[in-house]
Parts: structure tokens; C-alpha cells; sequence
């Protein structure tokens, strides 16, 4: 399932950076035999059943700051969403701009 998300996410051309945000090894060697090695892992207390998913996404934008990268937005695409398109997150990117970036933009 991992593999759909990624291949919208790149084909979209809409990223410069595609992180794969898990601490398990498994999906880092699958995410990497992909052509997506994650640059870093995520901590093992973000990483059980319960974590919401904006502390995840906060940790990720923090440590790439750490790093000296800094991004002006930010998608988040989950992996268990297998139908996605790249068009889809064209359309999606279309219209957060079309707001002017003032409203966060989610599927259902």
C-alpha cells in the first residue's frame, strides 16, 4: 500500500522532499527498495497506536529545522490511502492556493 502513496506523491511534481515518517526497519527497507529512503526515523515514543498524528508531523518539521531545511508547506498522505492519485493532490494543492493557503486542505 505504501508503494500507491509514494508514486502519487512523486509523480504529482509537487515536492521537493518525500519523508517517510516510521521507526519500524521494515517499512524504512521497503520505503528505501522504493527509491524512498526516509532521512531520519521517528522516535520510538511517536510511534504506537495511540500518538496523535500532529505531534508526528510537528516532531518531522522540527527535526528537518534542525537540519537546517525549512519547507513553507506541508502534505501529509497517509499510506493507507491506495486510490490516490497525483492528480488528486494537484487538485488538492490547487485549491489550498486558491485560498491563499489560509485553510488546511484534507480527503475524506
Amino acid at each position: 500500500m505504501l508503494s500507491y502513496a509514494l508514486d502519487a506523491a512523486a509523480n504529482s511534481g509537487l515536492f521537493d522532499t518525500i519523508h517517510i515518517s516510521t521507526d519500524c526497519p521494515d517499512i524504512q527497507a521497503v520505503a528505501s527498495d522504493l527509491g524512498f529512503s526516509p532521512d531520519f526515523a521517528r522516535p520510538s515514543a511517536l510511534a504506537d497506536d495511540f500518538t496523535p498524528i500532529m505531534p508526528v508531523l510537528a516532531y518531522v518539521l522540527a527535526e528537518y529545522q534542525r537540519r537546517g531545511q525549512h519547507f513553507d508547506e506541508v502534505c501529509m498522505i497517509m499510506p493507507t490511502a491506495p486510490f490516490i492519485e497525483a492528480a488528486d493532490l494537484c487538485k488538492a494543492a490547487d485549491m489550498f492556493q486558491k485560498h491563499g493557503g489560509k485553510y488546511s486542505v484534507i480527503s475524506v
